[in-house]
């Protein structure tokens, strides 16, 4: 027994493990916390009815929520193409919405650039799908569900191929022939599909030796996947410098070597050589069929074509054919 001061009883051992002892909340039964695993074992907690039910209550409460929070969880539009931030190269662009099972056709609304454009698109396998022509630059897609809107993505569309601008050739001594130039809006840089380094401004500077190649392909791409390419000499292209020549002149033997004179001994390097003039004449025999047929060749008299091309080859310069080609009295 416990006492107090003046040895008053309070009260005895078993009161005391009465009150220490914690009462199961469910049975009203006391758990007694010196019990051996068997004893535990052997004595089991016994449900009343009233809590059996309430813990089956709370249990399907739970699987309601559940089943609420998923069903509404799910978006009525799963996926946007093109997604936000895109850049798309090609035309037409393709627009594709998966929507959620069991959405009525009536409630979507799909809306370009805020057009709706729902009546162009097809809806097939739960998929509302919009080809359509778009302009360089930036649209905007989104797609309503009952009056909501559910998704919207923003996108550039990019057709339009880099610049690509040769500046200059530089010819060096060793065969190699250094070309510069320019690639604005480029991503990457190629020769002969060889990557190769952009400055930060856009420039380049390529070494070929040109006693390989006669001529290099240069491709700048951009970000969205848009090609230029140019096919450029190793060698800077010539300038020429001439005087025109009619059939006449051409066609005669003494005339035609005073011409090639006149270039020999100042700073001409060309020859511009009628083939057809403005009289509707062609130069040499022709066997084209409508010349033959309206007589408009020389059949004799003639400009000896072998002759002045060996003699233009011989003398190192550079023939340039005239063909006359919208004015021509003799088939008009």
């Amino acid at each position: 027994m416990f006492y107090d001061r003046g040895r008053r009883r309070i009260f005895t051992r078993r009161s005391l493990a009465a009150r220490l002892v914690p009462r199961a909340k469910i049975t009203g039964k006391r758990v007694s916390r010196m019990a051996t695993g068997r004893a535990n074992a052997n004595r089991g907690l016994k449900l009343t009815p009233k809590a059996l039910w309430g813990m089956v209550g709370i249990a399907l409460l739970l699987l309601l929520v559940i089943l609420l929070t998923v069903a509404r969880g799910k978006p009525a539009v799963k996926s946007l193409l093109p997604a936000n931030g895109a850049l798309v190269a090609g035309s037409p662009v393709t627009v594709r919405a998966e929507l959620k099972k069991g959405l009525r056709p009536e409630e979507v609304r799909l809306m370009v650039d805020g057009d709706d454009l729902t009546g162009k698109a097809s809806l097939e396998n739960e998929a509302l799908t919009l080809v359509t022509e778009l302009a360089d630059g930036e649209h905007r897609v989104e797609v309503a569900v009952g009056g909501k809107m559910e998704k919207s993505s923003i996108f550039q569309v990019d057709n339009t191929p880099p610049d690509l601008q040769i500046d200059g050739w530089e010819l060096r001594d060793d065969g190699i022939t250094v070309i510069t130039g320019s690639a604005e809006g480029s991503a990457s840089l190629y020769v002969e599909e060889r990557r190769v380094k952009l400055a930060e401004d856009g420039t380049f500077r390529l070494e070929v030796n040109r006693n390989e190649l006669a001529s290099v392909r240069i491709s700048a791409v951009d970000a969205a996947g848009n090609r230029r390419e140019v096919v450029v000499d190793t060698a800077p292209p010539p300038q020429v410098k001439g005087v025109h020549v009619s059939i006449w002149v051409a066609a005669n033997l003494d005339l035609f070597r005073k011409m090639v004179d006149l270039v020999k001994r100042t700073e001409l390097n060309g020859l511009q050589i009628d083939v057809k003039d403005e009289t509707g004449m062609v130069a040499y025999p022709s066997q084209v069929p409508l010349a033959e047929e309206v007589g408009s060749h020389l059949k004799k008299g003639g400009v000896d074509i072998e002759r002045v091309m060996d003699k233009c080859w011989y003398n190192e310069i550079y023939p340039i054919a005239r063909i006359v080609c919208f004015k021509d009295p003799i088939v008009a």
